[in-house]
């Protein structure tokens, strides 16, 4: 569980930070980058607590079943906002370079 978390920790922060870097400077490559880092992260928790396949690994390495509490709900609601997020910035952030000046990063 402590290397799983590890991951999650390092592939959220890198996504954060490209994610946040590439809207404030409006660098298109690294907002993507970063958007696909951050989504990855939703998904991965979805991938360590089980949900996806219904079953998790116990320390001797046999099979459990998952029994669906208020952390599992809370782990998959900050999982798909960690995917949301990124799919709706994509919809309305402007990366037009003849706008980049003179008008607002956001289409509407």
């Amino acid at each position: 569980m402590a290397l799983e978390l590890i991951v999650w920790e390092i592939v959220i922060a890198i996504g954060l930070i490209g994610y946040f870097l590439g809207m404030y400077f409006r660098l298109p490559h690294l907002f993507l980058l970063g958007s696909v880092l951050t989504a990855l992260s939703g998904a991965l928790l979805f991938i360590f607590d089980g949900l996806i396949t219904g079953h998790y690994y116990l320390v001797d390495g046999s099979f459990a079943n998952i029994i669906i509490t208020s952390s599992n709900i809370g782990i998959a609601s900050l999982g798909l906002v960690l995917i949301a997020i990124p799919i709706v910035s994509f919809l309305v952030i402007n990366f037009d370079p003849q706008q980049r000046r003179t008008a607002s990063p956001f289409h509407y």
